[in-house]
């Protein structure tokens, strides 16, 4: 009887500590799948910084740009000053065996006559999962 009884209570820690270990596990891939979608979208924003300089205000933005393990879509408006722009990149990661995340990035961004960058700050930032 004691021998059932100690079985029954290490059957019951084994399936409490299962539980944990996968609610554990699950976290991490969260948060993994969300820094990927925020990195997407912070590379977009880094993209549309590049072109701004090589090409100049005459740049728009790119839509389902593909990179690494998802895509990125930048919308790249002027500002209103000259040289200030204002930008909005969205992160996608699709990786097939998971749910897709997104992460939502909007900054500003002043870039002198000389190409420098001379202010460049992020305003929101949203994150989520695409539909």
């Amino acid at each position: 009887m004691f021998a059932l009884f100690v079985i029954a209570i290490l059957s019951i820690g084994t399936t409490v500590l299962w539980q944990q270990l996968h609610s554990n596990l699950e976290q991490s891939r969260t948060a993994w799948r969300q820094e990927m979608a925020f990195q997407l979208a912070e590379a977009g924003l880094n993209q549309g910084i590049a072109e701004l300089r090589a090409q100049g205000s005459g740049y728009s933005g790119v839509s389902d740009a593909p990179l690494g393990p998802g895509t990125f879509t930048l919308i790249v408006s002027p500002g209103e000053t000259p040289g200030t722009f204002e930008m909005t990149s969205t992160g996608v990661l699709d990786y097939a065996a998971y749910r897709h995340e997104m992460a939502t990035l909007s900054a500003s961004v002043t870039i002198g006559p000389d190409g420098r960058v001379s202010a460049y700050a992020y305003r929101k930032v949203l994150r989520g999962s695409s539909p």
